[in-house]
């Protein structure tokens, strides 16, 4: 894997993977969210398949 991605929220380490290009959400339902922040700038918050029910929970049109 060229890059580890780690979950925002638990801090957990993805699941190892051959690219960077392999969708971890659709095999092991880890998720990205891309937000934009005021000054243009991007967020990308990766969260584990448990942290992200708890997100999707709290946060109404994730």
């Amino acid at each position: 894997m060229s890059k580890e991605h780690v979950c925002v929220n638990c801090h957990k380490i993805a699941p190892e993977t051959s690219t960077d290009f392999t969708l971890i959400s659709v095999e092991f339902g880890w998720r990205l969210r891309r937000q934009f922040n005021a000054d243009g700038s991007l967020d990308l918050a990766w969260r584990c398949p448990d942290c992200w029910k708890k997100f999707k929970a709290k946060t109404p049109g994730a």
